[in-house]
């Protein structure tokens, strides 16, 4: 095991506790068992053991938790992986080691919304917020009016609004892939 000082251990710790015990207050709030939700994850194709439930929800593996296993038992108790973590709308906690956060600021961060408090805007940040734009502009597309009594001016408009928009959508689609080369070092 590499040699974790003792405050980044803390603070794995009370992670996996965290989310260890928001797995446990669910899983009461849905009425399952432990067996039960571990046969939920035996049909989500990544089965997690009743025992292994039983560690997690009481921090019996050393703040250990792989990705897999969040992921699963979000699903099977039908949560987002990312409440798991973060699961409340004011409590602070610490989203790193040395670095404070809301549960809402900590989860904009993990979705890419917003950046690390003092690390400036970068790609993931950018590249979430392109997405959005296309979804706002998608959402701004105008209909299909056939059948309806549109006029030719107002039919000529309908289809220079939609081709606007769509232009626009295709720019931000290249700026979004940009983007993701850039966060992922491909540019």
């Amino acid at each position: 095991m590499p040699n974790i000082d003792e405050s980044a251990k803390e603070w794995q710790l009370a992670l996996a506790c965290r989310v260890g015990s928001i797995v446990r207050r669910r899983r009461k709030a849905l009425g399952l068992t432990a067996v039960q939700l571990a046969q939920r994850t035996i049909e989500l194709g990544y089965p997690i053991t009743r025992v292994a439930i039983s560690k997690i929800e009481g921090n019996y593996r050393s703040g250990k938790l792989d990705l897999a296993e969040l992921m699963v038992l979000a699903a099977a108790l039908d949560i987002p992986p990312l409440w798991l973590i973060f699961p409340t709308e004011s409590e602070e906690s610490s989203a790193l080691p040395t670095i404070q956060l809301s549960d809402d600021d900590a989860r904009d961060w993990m979705v890419g919304r917003e950046p690390l408090p003092g690390r400036g805007v970068n790609p993931g940040v950018q590249l979430y917020n392109s997405k959005l734009e296309l979804h706002f502009l998608a959402l701004q597309l105008p209909g299909d009016y056939q059948g309806m009594k549109v006029s030719d001016a107002e039919r000529a408009a309908i289809q220079t609004a939609r081709g606007v928009i769509v232009g626009e959508m295709e720019n931000l689609r290249a700026a979004m892939a940009r983007a993701y080369d850039e966060l992922l070092g491909d540019a």
